[in-house]
């Protein structure tokens, strides 16, 4: 695929990149709510140091001894009971649970030096409260450190440095915040975008049809309730789309064609379901008849029934009574206005594959020949059953269609190349739910059926 086409593709997407934009947006905004401690920041410092030692190497082993406590000490200051301590020093101005909450410690590398901060909105609340807290962290360590049968403790902390009135608020701004979190939303989202882009199949457009395909493009048909109708009674309403695919098939058939002479018999078919193969084949049929020829319309889908249901007309006999013998051609033909006639698919036969490609079928659709100027097949999907291929095999002409946003690159272009490797003559593709425009705006609504 051109980048041209993933590039239309990726704009199509755009709404991705402003979701993932606005969630960035709520995430800094959360963030900055319930998990950043927004206020100051003051910091006291403890020194841990072992007792005992003359020598130089005594002196080494109690700094290395130092440095493994001091990380114990650091649990320590955030402890519950270094909490209750300091709140009750503070004389009951703040909980222990609140103190606690809000105190984190932690050793310098390689140091004996411990970092104890306290975070608040009041930067003199946090001063205050950063020095309670080392203060009862040296005391609790030294009960810690001293042995229950006397003697001098093993190694205590000493507070090293108050803490300092802070001057600036920790953490990011709500707005900072909120920038960083739509800045991360809009790399993710367009990461997303290109990721959908590259991965979307669907036939997006008529330019990706013709370039999927290889074939031409027969007509762009909107979606309309009112094409059944306008086929049914010949008003003409809102077919030009179907007289611009009468045309095209009219022209291109008679060129590929041995003899120059326009296809008579021409099956709509597809990939994949609900593409509006019954809906172009009625309206196919309905401007052939406008023009002044003896149309038939053949549902040769005996398992879906399709035309029948389209028209609300009944199918005890059909095209599978004709096929088996019961009754010719014309007894199972039901006439719909003075030039188009409809052959529904009638009873549904267990075996539908195996009676498109009876001999039976064969003879009906001679005689449709021999009796009608056009004869228009419904087939169901090229994908679902071999009924389209057989029927597409035996016409003068084979219309693809595609259905925006619906049928995939890769599934046209199979069912084309194995129509093609049959040897039937595929004239173009008609692209389904096309964009309305024109003429065809009025006659816009509902949903196709097929």
């Amino acid at each position: 695929m051109a980048i041209r086409e993933y590039v239309r593709i990726f704009v199509k997407f755009w709404w991705v990149i402003v979701v993932f934009a606005v969630i960035g947006a709520a995430g800094g905004y959360a963030y900055s709510v319930f998990f950043q401690d927004s206020g100051y920041a003051a910091t006291s410092r403890l020194f841990a140091t072992a007792e005992g030692g003359s020598s130089v190497g005594e002196s080494y082993q109690n700094n290395l001894f130092a440095q493994e406590r001091v990380n114990s000490y650091a649990a320590i200051a955030t402890s519950d009971q270094v909490a209750r301590r300091a709140s009750a020093a503070l004389g009951g101005a703040v909980s222990a649970d609140t103190l606690r909450a809000h105190t984190t410690a932690a050793a310098i590398d390689k140091t004996v030096i411990m970092a104890v901060t306290v975070t608040d909105a009041s930067p003199r609340r946090a001063q205050s409260y950063a020095n309670a807290v080392a203060q009862q962290t040296a005391v609790v360590v030294q009960e810690l450190e001293t042995s229950r049968r006397g003697g001098g403790a093993a190694a205590t902390a000493i507070v090293l440095d108050d803490a300092d009135l802070p001057s600036t608020p920790v953490g990011f701004s709500v707005w900072i915040l909120l920038i960083m979190g739509v800045a991360a939303g809009l790399v993710v989202g367009i990461l997303v975008a290109v990721g959908l882009a590259l991965l979307d199949r669907r036939v997006r457009d008529s330019a990706a049809v013709t370039t999927s395909s290889g074939h031409h493009l027969l007509a762009e048909i909107p979606t309309s309730d009112l094409y059944v109708e306008a086929a049914v009674t010949g008003s003409g309403e809102g077919m030009e789309p179907f007289r611009t695919l009468r045309t095209n098939i009219r022209f291109i058939g008679a060129a590929a064609s041995a003899n120059g002479t326009s296809p008579r018999v021409i099956t709509v078919t597809g990939p994949g379901a609900g593409v509006g193969r019954t809906t172009v084949a009625l309206g196919l049929a309905g401007v052939l008849a406008d023009s002044g020829h003896d149309v038939l319309l053949i549902d040769a889908d005996l398992a879906g029934n399709g035309i029948a249901r389209a028209i609300s007309i009944t199918s005890d006999k059909g095209l599978s009574s004709a096929v088996v013998g019961e009754g010719d051609l014309v007894s199972n033909v039901v006439r719909l206005r003075e030039n188009l006639a409809v052959l529904p698919a009638g009873k549904r036969p267990p075996t539908a594959g195996e009676l498109i490609s009876s001999e039976g079928f064969d003879e009906v659709l001679a005689q449709a020949r021999r009796r009608f100027d056009f004869v228009v097949l419904d087939t169901p999907a090229t994908d679902a059953s071999t009924s389209a291929a057989v029927c597409a095999a035996l016409s003068d002409a084979t219309v693809v269609l595609a259905r925006l946003n619906r049928t995939t690159r890769p599934g046209l272009k199979s069912s084309v190349e194995s129509l093609v490797a049959l040897g039937v003559q595929v004239v173009g593709v008609a692209v389904t739910h096309a964009a309305v425009s024109g003429a065809s705006e009025k006659a816009t609504a509902g949903s196709e059926r097929g």
